[in-house]
């Protein structure tokens, strides 16, 4: 009896020991966590704001002033700016989700074969280069130099068929088709999640399938649909390379073009670009606001609840073969047409006006893969690419994990501060960035490019990874511990195995990212650590839209190359919403 109560106490002492320890451990975890995203995304939006109100806005101890910020808030040039950045990234939004809408209802209600395939034609945009299918439309529809145009005009048609990408009209049409998959994603999911015996009911009451398409469907994706439209037109208000590619005529100078031609321009001013970023972030912060009460007010649409549910298709009988044809019209002009127009030009050395006369050659492609800088570029992007995806899912799953399973003090305010720069733009976190570092040793390597990048996508992996541990019942970890097993068994043998499609899907989703990212990058690059797509926004600045095509077709096999690993090789799914 002694020797039992005697032996008790080394185990009731190791067991507060070890509790002790573990409570070390975990907050030691939260704490080095917070502090890296504090410092790391915290204070570069931070300093953007700080940087306006400064005489020198590299320079903290420089005294306060106002100048810049009244200039930028007084000018009508910049309050055009940024209506022009407000109206067209709604009417993306709008556009995008409505089209990508009415996709995910095709493809998740109506019987089709192939439908797998479909749903992959409908997000290949996303992960191409937006900056890519620019030039390639500058080389399709240039008002004066268009291939499209080229061949109308070979066939004498009058003057009003004629293209024109750079217009405002042009700018939004490609803006457009560059985010439908993003409307896609958001309500297919939804659509997956609605309980089709609503629809059912409507059927047997003797409703249409468009009917019932409007008076049932449309109000049930009210909440999603929003979402989608807010999300949407945060990541267009910030996108900098289409409209400068595109808007070089001044047909649309968003407040992203306006940013970068006062850093980049002659004079330098960055008191002037960080107060641009003030707007920017405000313009952001605003539609973030409303994106997040329209995810909270979702549950007021819940038609998905502990019953089964159906999820009926529909024959589209007669009309199968037109739908299969949008489609392939779809495709062709978001995707097919683009790419065989960066193939024309990177294969012809000359453009002569007269398609008939056109001589194909290899000049082009030989001639930029033989400059240093193009190999270094490949080099500094693959890199890149290999590091960030490994950094942002380590760092995203560790806070997902801290926070939505042990519910640590913390771990819910550093997931808050990993996911705000989803609702901040590359270029503008990149300015943040910039004046943080610009006079450190940091500054102009890839290092820094890859700090800022790992920031600014970190977001992304944490919501993936959290839908996916959201998915795994924790009666499974309890019930490895019950039976003995340690934390860091449960989290390696139990979790892990179950979450590696997420963990995956998040790297590849990072690594495309990567290799196309160019609003970041443009501002922290070097000579030492140029990326493919900044060599390719080089080319394209100084007239040379067939080296900016070559570079391009390389960053696109690289992505190819990485989608198609993901799928074979590991499993990803390309089509399955991460939002």
């Amino acid at each position: 009896m002694d020797f039992s109560a005697h032996g008790r106490m080394p185990l009731e002492a190791g067991s507060r020991l070890g509790n002790a320890l573990r409570g070390v451990l975990d907050y030691g975890a939260i704490g080095t966590l917070l502090i890296l995203m504090t410092l790391f995304v915290g204070l570069p939006v931070a300093f953007v704001i700080i940087s306006a109100v400064l005489n020198d806005p590299l320079d903290v101890t420089s005294g306060l002033t106002f100048a810049a910020v009244r200039s930028v808030y007084t000018s009508a040039e910049i309050w055009h700016a940024a209506w022009q950045t407000i109206a067209m990234s709604v009417l993306v939004a709008v556009a995008s989700t409505a089209l990508g809408g009415l996709l995910a209802w095709v493809v998740t209600r109506l019987r089709l074969p192939a439908a797998g395939f479909l749903e992959m034609l409908i997000v290949i945009p996303l992960f191409l280069s937006p900056l890519v299918g620019a030039i390639a439309w500058v080389a399709l529809a240039a008002p004066r130099s268009g291939i499209l145009n080229d061949l109308l005009a070979m066939m004498n048609a009058p003057e009003w068929m004629r293209f024109d990408v750079m217009s405002l009209t042009g700018i939004a049409f490609v803006m457009i088709f560059h985010y439908v998959p993003y409307g896609f994603l958001f309500l297919s999911s939804a659509l997956r999640n609605t309980d089709a015996n609503l629809e059912e009911a409507s059927y047997m009451c003797g409703g249409s399938v468009p009917s019932t398409a409007l008076r049932i469907v449309l109000p049930l994706l009210r909440s999603s649909s929003l979402s989608s439209i807010l999300f949407i037109s945060i990541l267009a208000s910030g996108e900098f390379s289409v409209p400068a590619v595109l808007g070089a005529q001044g047909a649309y100078e968003p407040l992203a073009v306006h940013l970068y031609e006062a850093i980049y321009g002659f004079p330098q001013d960055f008191s002037r670009a960080t107060a641009i970023g003030t707007m920017m972030i405000i313009v952001s912060l605003t539609a973030f606001y409303f994106y997040r009460r329209s995810v909270r007010s979702a549950s007021r649409f819940v038609t998905v609840t502990g019953r089964g549910f159906a999820t009926r298709r529909i024959n589209p009988g007669r009309w199968k073969f037109p739908i299969l044809a949008v489609f392939g019209i779809y495709t062709f002009i978001s995707v097919i047409l683009p790419y065989l127009a960066l193939l024309f030009i990177c294969f012809t050395r000359f453009r002569t006006g007269d398609l008939a006369t056109t001589e194909f050659t290899l000049y082009n492609v030989m001639t930029v893969i033989a400059q240093p800088d193009v190999r270094s570029a490949i080099f500094n992007t693959i890199e890149l690419a290999m590091i960030v995806p490994a950094i942002c899912v380590v760092i995203g799953l560790l806070l997902v994990y801290l926070h939505e399973r042990l519910k640590l003090p913390g771990a819910g305010l550093a997931t808050y501060i990993a996911t705000a720069p989803i609702a901040i733009s590359g270029i503008v976190f990149a300015t943040g960035v910039f004046v943080i570092y610009i006079r450190t040793p940091l500054y102009g390597t890839v290092w820094l490019i890859a700090v800022a990048l790992v920031a600014h996508y970190l977001a992304h992996t944490v919501r993936i990874t959290s839908n996916g541990l959201k998915q795994i019942d924790v009666a499974l970890e309890e019930a490895a511990q019950i039976n003995g097993a340690s934390r860091l068994q449960v989290l390696f043998s139990i979790l892990a195995p179950l979450i590696r499609p997420s963990v995956f899907s998040a790297f590849i989703l990072i690594y495309v990212f990567t290799v196309r990212e160019v609003n970041t990058s443009i501002l922290l690059y070097s000579p030492s650590s140029l990326l493919l797509s900044v060599l390719s926004w080089n080319y394209q600045a100084d007239g040379s839209l067939a080296q900016a095509a070559v570079v391009g077709m390389v960053q696109t096999v690289l992505m190819i190359l990485g989608i198609i690993l993901a799928r074979l090789v590991l499993g990803v799914s390309t089509t399955k919403s991460t939002m």
